[in-house]
């Protein structure tokens, strides 16, 4: 018995041992590009180039940041970021939860077609679409009605809303943001599985369907929304492809970051 209890401590030791050293090594792999990254950043040009540094740079400097500052025009940047992401994504996740809603509770006609046209948007890249869409945006008016207009009456009915945060603000409340179609299809499957019951006793209490929504759907879907929300601020965050195209002048950091090179390049004269 004593043997038996020896042995299980002996081996309790060796895995809490075994399990220390794993959690370190996963760890050191996890943060490593961040080290390496906080490394470089505060290092010299000198240190830049000397095989003989690893980690602790000889000469701390903050030039680094002041090069990355002035030439990705930071604080607009910034800003442009934080209101065409921050703005869109709340737009994007309040049309999505009513869309998806909409799709896993009300029964109509053509629902499964719509739904599958839902799920294309996923599937079809963007470069498919980039074309139509500037050009659209381009020559923004009421469809049929405003080139109507400008036959007949010579009436200019059309704005060009590139280069205009309009346009994203536009998408994402329509329901055609950045990987909307995938907000959708998250959000319709939680609605489809939640109780029904409880709408049900909603409704029996007095609650119209938006009543019902508002008070007993949303209240409910809280960590579901916080993910989409989440998502999308990412996406918009890190997007480069469709900022890039339609915001011409105006840049956002993915864009800054992208053009950062070249402009170190311009500056240092090379």
């Amino acid at each position: 018995m004593y043997k038996r209890i020896l042995l299980g401590d002996v081996s309790s030791r060796l895995w809490k041992i075994f399990r220390f050293f794993l959690i370190i090594g996963l760890s050191f792999v996890i943060l490593y590009p961040l080290i390496y990254m906080l490394s470089m950043s505060f290092r010299s040009m000198s240190d830049l180039f000397d095989p003989s540094i690893v980690w602790v740079p000889r000469t701390f400097t903050l030039d680094n940041f002041d090069a990355a500052w002035r030439n990705m025009y930071y604080p607009s940047s910034l800003v442009t970021t934080l209101l065409i992401g921050g703005v869109s994504s709340l737009l994007q996740t309040a049309s999505c939860c009513i869309i998806a809603y909409g799709f896993a509770r009300f029964r109509f006609r053509g629902r499964n077609l719509l739904f599958a046209m839902v799920l294309l948007t996923i599937i079809v890249p963007p470069q498919v679409t980039l074309i139509p869409l500037y050009m659209m945006f381009s020559r923004f008016g009421i469809p049929f009605l405003s080139s109507y207009l400008e036959d007949v009456f010579q009436v200019y009915m059309t704005v060009n809303l590139i280069d205009n945060p309009v346009l994203f603000y536009m998408q994402a409340a329509l329901g055609m943001g950045i990987r909307s179609g995938l907000y959708i299809f998250i959000l319709r499957h939680f609605f489809a599985g939640f109780p029904q019951e409880l709408e049900e006793a909603a409704e029996i209490d007095g609650c119209s369907e938006v009543g019902t929504f508002l008070r007993v759907i949303l209240p409910n879907a809280g960590s579901m929304l916080l993910t989409v929300v989440l998502f999308s601020i990412v996406w918009y965050w890190n997007d480069y492809y469709y900022t890039s195209t339609f915001l011409g002048e105006t840049q956002t950091l993915a864009v800054s970051l992208s053009f950062l090179r070249t402009n170190l390049a311009q500056e240092m004269g090379v």
